[in-house]
């Protein structure tokens, strides 16, 4: 919610389609996330206003969450959360 309310996202009356697939995003997280070792959950919808992406980034994120074995931490409540990497280094998408 409040990714959405810092930006202004784009408003058109059409329902418009995304070509990119889903594993796009779950591979640019991924990377991100492995090369960085800790990312703000914030960076990640930085530079973009399109509703669409920032749907694709949000549901890339939850995937590897879930099932990938990458973590979330919140160090204070309230504050940024942030995404790390598998715990196992072995593990891949």
């Amino acid at each position: 919610s409040r990714v959405l309310q810092k930006k202004t996202v784009e408003r058109t009356s059409s329902i418009r389609y995304s070509e990119t697939p889903q594993s796009v995003y779950m591979d640019r997280v991924a990377q991100t996330v492995r090369e960085q070792g800790r990312v703000a959950f914030s960076s990640f919808f930085e530079g973009t206003n399109q509703r669409h992406r920032i749907i694709g980034l949000f549901l890339a994120i939850l995937e590897l969450l879930r099932h990938h074995g990458f973590r979330a931490e919140q160090p204070t409540a309230y504050g940024e959360i942030y995404v790390l990497p598998p715990a196992d280094a072995a593990a891949t998408i």
